[in-house]
């Protein structure tokens, strides 16, 4: 009940959507940025196989989210903080989230609400 976590994908957003002080992410990054990440990380050669682990992955995603929720997964809508690590680094994002948490955090911890997804999409 007042522990931190963090809960990589498979639908958090949507499990967690009323639970007020949760804080909902979703971190992309352009198709060839993730190309090159898929083969440095997986040691993946040519990047149309890297290309289609991702198209495979993507896919897999979306389905798993819209069969369960209904929702589109990748729509920014339900997250409070996208990231576009084309744009911004990914040290840049973790640092504004440790920032963006530690605020909520404060605010929590002074007894003040921190609304939930569902209560800013009401």
């Amino acid at each position: 009940e007042k522990h931190s976590a963090v809960i990589v994908g498979r639908g958090g957003f949507w499990a967690l959507r009323d639970r007020p002080g949760t804080l909902n992410v979703y971190v992309h990054a352009p198709l060839e940025m993730r190309i090159q990440r898929i083969q440095r990380v997986w040691k993946v050669s040519g990047s149309d196989r890297a290309r289609e682990m991702i198209k495979e992955s993507d896919r897999r995603r979306a389905t798993f989210i819209r069969d369960m929720t209904g929702l589109h997964w990748s729509d920014a809508r339900n997250y409070h903080i996208t990231f576009d690590t084309g744009l911004i680094d990914l040290s840049s994002c973790v640092s504004a989230l440790v920032r963006i948490v530690d605020k909520m955090t404060q605010r929590l911890d002074a007894g003040n609400d921190v609304p939930s997804l569902a209560d800013n999409l009401s």
